[in-house]
């Protein structure tokens, strides 16, 4: 699905537009999309108001129901998938580190915590920040800008302002939630997060960190 022999808009985001609306959607693409959209859906009437960025999240998952099923429908799915995949990548390790943690808590697993909880969190940050503050604006925003808006479609298409409006948005969220990735790597390196803050069922790995952003 995303090799550069299969489809070539991976490494060259020009083909992203190049003959476009004659995109072929392969079996394996529309299954990746219809598992994405279902995911978020199901997300969206699950989520925890009671977080300190649940407004961030609702409308985190609002945006990304509008992009699936607009580039769905318009057969912008080649950079759709794109989007998806790098957000993919940042969430494997998010959620992984989250399994360790809940697999902390019982007596004797504290070396977890120590451990593969902050070494999990470590790569996470890191890949957050490589896929979404990196090549989500390099690869993402400038090939919808300045390959496919300048290049194929202009200003006047009216569609153009709506998905860079929504992909604008998600890159605005993405800088807030790196923000509060950083403050909780401040915090392990002062020392400041206590054995409560981390072990409590709204400890900071649940609490800031968002569930999967797209």
């Amino acid at each position: 699905l995303f090799v550069p022999e299969t489809a070539i808009w991976i490494t060259d985001t020009k083909h992203n537009w190049i003959d476009w609306p004659l995109h072929t959607l392969t079996p394996s693409l529309n299954l990746y999309y219809q598992i994405e959209l279902g995911c978020y859906i199901h997300q969206l009437f699950w989520t925890e108001v009671t977080r300190s960025d649940a407004l961030e999240m609702i409308a985190h998952h609002l945006v990304t129901i509008s992009l699936l099923v607009l580039s769905y429908l318009t057969n912008f799915t080649r950079i759709g998938a794109y989007i998806l995949f790098i957000h993919d990548l940042a969430d494997i390790f998010l959620e992984t580190a989250k399994v360790f943690n809940y697999s902390s808590k019982p007596i004797g697993h504290r070396w977890m915590k120590d451990t593969l909880v902050d070494g999990t969190f470590a790569v996470f940050a890191i890949t957050f920040f490589v896929t979404r503050l990196i090549i989500y604006p390099r690869y993402v925003l400038y090939s919808v800008i300045f390959e496919g808006v300048n290049g194929y479609f202009g200003w006047n298409w009216t569609g153009c302002y709506v998905f860079i409006g929504l992909l604008v948005t998600l890159q605005y969220l993405h800088v807030y939630w790196f923000y509060l990735i950083a403050k909780m790597i401040v915090k392990l390196l002062r020392g400041d997060m206590t054995k409560d803050e981390r072990s409590d069922d709204e400890d900071e790995l649940e609490e800031h960190l968002p569930k999967k952003e797209h």
